[in-house]
C-alpha cells in the first residue's frame, strides 16, 4: 500500500481533560466510519485517567505518592497575547 494511505502512529502524553477529549472525539469519528485516523497510544503516569480531575485515593489524601501528585506550575512565564 502507498505510504500516504498508512495511518499515522501518534503518542498522547497524559490523559487529563484534554487527552480524554481528544480520545473521545477520535472514537466518535471512528464509530462514524472515518477510516483516515491516526493510531494513538496514550501514556498516563497516574493509575487512571483524569489528570487534575482524578479523585484522590483515601490512602493518600496528602498526595505524597508520585502517581497522585497534582502537577501545577510553581512558576510559568508565557509569551502569548493577553487578549
Amino acid at each position: 500500500s502507498d505510504a500516504k494511505d498508512k495511518a499515522l502512529d501518534v503518542v498522547l502524553i497524559g490523559c487529563g481533560p484534554g487527552g480524554m477529549m481528544f480520545l473521545h472525539h477520535l472514537n466518535k469519528k471512528r464509530a462514524a466510519g472515518d477510516v483516515n485516523l491516526p493510531n494513538v497510544t496514550c501514556f498516563e503516569r497516574g493509575p487512571s485517567a483524569g489528570g487534575l480531575w482524578r479523585d484522590v485515593p483515601d490512602d493518600d489524601k496528602e498526595r505524597s505518592k508520585i502517581e497522585n501528585a497534582a502537577l501545577m506550575y510553581d512558576d510559568l512565564w508565557s509569551n502569548t497575547p493577553k487578549e
